[in-house]
């Protein structure tokens, strides 16, 4: 997560010629093709966020996630 320049592509480049399985995420735009390309796996834009949010178990993460305030109950 994060800004990355040409560091995108030479980091999935070496996953990929190594055979790792990759996931690689971004909300920049410009760097989703090299990801796109070189990865098994992307996550665009807000599926970033709603992956951390899955992931971390957190409820506020997922609240987050799902554009809702802390206080805010499930309907």
């Amino acid at each position: 997560m994060g800004a990355f320049f040409a560091e995108s592509l030479l980091l999935a480049e070496t996953g990929f010629a190594t055979g790792a399985i990759q996931v690689a995420g971004t909300a920049n735009v410009h760097q989703l093709p090299f990801f796109v390309v070189a990865c098994d796996y992307t996550l665009i834009g807000e599926e970033l966020y709603a992956a951390s949010a899955y992931l971390s178990g957190e409820p506020r993460a997922g609240r987050r996630a799902q554009g809702r305030g802390p206080d805010e109950d499930r309907r």
